[in-house]
């Protein structure tokens, strides 16, 4: 059975779904497709897999500011 998003929301904690992908942008960032099956978001390959398979409860990273600067600084 295949889900909406939206369905989806009610299951994890997350109340501003879009939240990391404006920030990512915001803060210059973006990401492409191809045919390798990922999504590669600067030098990091996500599976595409499905909305279920990525929801999480917990984070992958915090998105405070000073966190978020730390990445970007060792990035460069």
């Amino acid at each position: 059975m295949t889900h909406h998003p939206q369905q989806l929301l009610h299951l994890t904690s997350v109340s501003l779904p879009f939240e990391p992908l404006l920030l990512m942008f915001e803060r210059g960032g973006g990401f492409h497709m191809e045919g390798s099956g990922l999504i590669d978001v600067d030098t990091a390959g996500v599976p595409k897999g499905t909305a279920q398979a990525h929801l999480k409860d917990k984070p992958v990273v915090e998105l405070k500011p000073a966190v978020l600067d730390a990445l970007d600084a060792g990035a460069r």
